[in-house]
């Protein structure tokens, strides 16, 4: 799948967007629609990681996050990590 979005996108300039619904709410409970059966926190590292190393996006943004919602802050530390994950590769 990550082959198929990078081969389309070629060399043109990218903009990530990644919402946190996609993500399992064992993993991400502060959203307003949880997806149960969604991403896994290390899946969805994995993805951001790759794709950040592949099209070095110009933009990258995090979307979702419900701090009421939220259980221990885990959904804002993995936004923070996937933030983080997406600077760094794409600054390497």
């Amino acid at each position: 799948m990550i082959s198929e979005v990078t081969n389309n996108i070629g060399g043109r300039t990218t903009h990530i967007s990644i919402n946190l619904d996609v993500v399992d709410p064992a993993f991400a409970p502060g959203v307003n629609s949880p997806s149960p059966g969604g991403f896994t926190s290390r899946e969805v590292i994995r993805l951001i990681r790759e794709l950040s190393t592949r099209l070095r996006p110009r933009v990258f943004d995090v979307v979702e996050v419900t701090p009421p919602f939220d259980v221990n802050d885990v959904t804002s530390m993995l936004a923070s990590t996937l933030i983080m994950n997406a600077v760094w590769i794409g600054k390497a």
